[in-house]
């Protein structure tokens, strides 16, 4: 079985727009310290640029299956990369800190879903051994990106200045969305799917609610604080109503029930806490090599690198032993 023409540009369009979503968090982080002085801000203040980024894809990305069955997945991918690419250029010309971090805040909504839905049309359009090789060639693709977004960032910060991480999305966008319209046609519809509004309310008050109390937890001196006793106390009703609607319904948006399965839960774990780690550590890493030690963008982009290319390899190394195990 041959792969066409039409297959590969699909392949590389998807794979692309994915690659787009991963490559901006890391180009973004190696701007973080530059960042702080353009705005005059903190180290607690400048966090802000890479948590509502990540609020955003965190609040929408359960939501990817239901909106692909309600509005299809050609709408959705082009509706995506188009927010995606528009706020990008949107952080770029930000002008304080507030600014940047409502836009990345929608760029995350827009981000959310362009790697589940790669991995969707992926599984409708690639059949049988030609789907292995379009997974392998998607994969491939996405390891590379971190790698390339912290050494792209680096040069990007010694030659033009930290607007162009984000302006740098423009271009990519565009040629995405030309593979879309070339290569990708619509599935169809589910017109008749409804949205259950309350069980997305309390998963976005939980989360945010959840976030922030995170993130302000420490410089509020945590239960010492009203404010603090109130986010937690929202983010566990929230998110406990949200989870018990869950599991009571068996038409809800999320499959709660997959967590009963072994393999399942501890793929999400391993995930969960590989991601932690790899995003943690390069944010704080970028930060203490340019701000304590003063090294350069350049040299920053080269350690990160490394340090990342580590940090992947030991995440794969335990998720692989993990299957292995759970496997056997």
């Amino acid at each position: 079985m041959r792969i066409t023409v039409e297959e590969i540009i699909l392949l590389l369009t998807i794979s692309v727009g994915a690659f787009m979503e991963i490559f901006d968090i890391t180009v973004a982080n190696v701007a973080l310290p530059t960042m702080m002085g353009v705005f005059g801000v903190d180290f607690n203040e400048i966090s802000w640029v890479l948590t509502s980024y990540l609020i955003g894809a965190a609040l929408f990305m359960p939501l990817t299956g239901i909106l692909l069955r309600k509005f299809g997945h050609r709408r959705l991918l082009v509706v995506s990369i188009i927010g995606f690419t528009v706020f990008s250029v949107l952080c770029g010309c930000s002008r304080t800190l507030f600014e940047i971090s409502l836009l990345r805040f929608f760029q995350g909504i827009f981000g959310a879903n362009l790697v589940s839905l790669a991995q969707y049309i992926m599984k409708i359009h690639f059949k049988e051994r030609l789907y292995e090789l379009a997974l392998g060639g998607f994969s491939l693709i996405l390891a590379v990106a971190p790698i390339i977004g912290i050494v792209l960032g680096g040069q990007i910060l010694n030659h033009l200045s930290w607007p162009f991480v984000f302006f740098i999305n423009f271009p990519i966008g565009v040629i995405v969305l030309i593979g879309i319209f070339l290569s990708l046609k619509e599935g169809t519809l589910d017109p008749e799917v409804k949205l259950d509004y309350l069980s997305i309310a309390l998963m976005f008050i939980g989360i945010v609610a959840l976030q922030i109390f995170l993130d302000k937890g420490s410089s509020l001196e945590w239960f010492n604080s009203l404010t603090i006793c109130l986010l937690a106390y929202c983010a566990i009703v929230s998110l406990g109503y949200f989870l018990y609607r869950g599991i009571r319904n068996n038409s809800f948006f999320i499959n709660l029930r997959l967590f009963a399965k072994k393999q399942f839960s501890v793929a999400m774990w391993f995930i969960f806490v590989g991601s932690g780690y790899c995003i943690t550590s390069m944010f704080l890493v970028s930060l203490a090599l340019q701000e304590i030690y003063l090294i350069s963008p350049n040299a920053l982009s080269v350690s990160l690198c490394v340090s990342l290319c580590l940090s992947v390899s030991l995440c794969v190394s335990l998720c692989l032993s993990v299957s292995l195990c759970v496997s056997l």
